[in-house]
């Protein structure tokens, strides 16, 4: 991840393009951490067409052990991998860790627990992915097509962090009660602090996604007001 943050992806998307008090290090950040998250959504599907479970194990190890490097990173550095606070940070931690170990050890045959964690992936790569195109200067967007693209990820991150999400977790649950019922009790305690721990990282970021979206519906309307008023001139 820092030799993807630090060496390539600078080398695909040039630096210079971006203002002198722009994040460049947070942006790069993120930028690893999409390909990181896209990457782990290809292992998932892989691991759910062919069930191999060796993959879906690594794939499910490298959520909590990235949470804890990023940790440890703020920790000792004062800065975490994509400049999150501690807060978010303990949130993501909470969810990988009881997703980990319910889902790996609890219950490792559930398809559902599978696609659980790939939704997951899916979802953070894509809205990252589109938060990060909108501040790229050389893709040249227009007002439009940055408000459509926060549209998309609005409806996107709804779709799947809240509504597919929730149903997933209850189809998991019920796995749990049929595949190993001496454990129901275990599993189900650890994907209760999973949701919860997801409903807050919901609480947390929908702000700022609805918040991206009103600047670009008002930036949206300003330049309407400002065309009208140069047609009225003419």
């Amino acid at each position: 991840m820092p030799w993807l943050k630090n060496k390539i992806i600078p080398q695909i998307v040039d630096r210079k393009q971006f203002e002198a008090s722009f994040n460049l290090d947070k942006y790069y950040g993120f930028a690893a951490q999409i390909l990181y998250h896209f990457v782990l959504s290809g292992c998932f599907a892989t691991a759910i067409y062919t069930s191999d479970n060796t993959l879906y194990h690594l794939a499910t190890l490298a959520e909590p052990a990235y949470c804890t490097f990023d940790i440890l990173l703020l920790l000792f550095t004062g800065v975490s991998f994509t400049h999150w606070q501690l807060k978010p940070l303990l949130v993501h931690h909470t969810i990988s860790c009881a997703c980990c170990h319910a889902l790996m050890y609890g219950i490792p045959e559930s398809m559902y627990g599978k696609l659980l964690q790939l939704v997951f992936h899916l979802s953070s790569g894509f809205c990252l992915g589109i938060a990060n195109l909108l501040q790229t200067p050389s893709l040249k967007l227009s007002t439009l097509q940055r408000l459509w693209l926060q549209v998309v990820s609005m409806m996107f991150w709804a779709a799947t962090r809240v509504g597919l999400v929730f149903l997933l977790g209850i189809c998991t649950l019920m796995d749990a009660a049929r595949i190993h019922p001496a454990q129901y009790r275990q599993v189900m305690v650890e994907l209760n602090a999973a949701a919860i721990g997801s409903f807050a990282f919901v609480v947390i970021k929908t702000p700022i996604i609805t918040r991206a979206l009103q600047e670009a519906i008002q930036e949206s309307l300003g330049k309407g007001r400002r065309v009208t008023r140069v047609h009225e001139r003419s």
